[in-house]
């Protein structure tokens, strides 16, 4: 795979763990202005709910690659410094 394409993915799955991230604190902070602390979410209120478990499936490898890639770089910058 060339490096255009592995920094399209890597960038992909960047994007998609900030969507996950937003959505995420969006139910804690209306939890957090409702007394006691707690929400009730409705996952299919207007009907998106099966659309956004296909989403949310198909973002799965493309957050998992992106997790890889970043430690794959990670170990490489170490070994530099251990190298040096």
């Amino acid at each position: 795979m060339n490096q255009k394409t592995k920094t399209t993915f890597k960038l992909a799955g960047y994007v998609f763990t900030i969507v996950a991230a937003i959505l995420f604190y969006n139910h804690l902070f209306v939890a957090a202005t409702n007394p006691g602390f707690h929400v009730t979410v409705y996952f299919n209120y207007f009907g998106e709910g099966l659309l956004e478990l296909i989403l949310f499936t198909c973002f799965i490898p493309f957050i998992v690659y992106a997790f890889i890639l970043e430690i794959r770089s990670i170990k490489k910058l170490n070994r530099r410094k251990v190298e040096k």
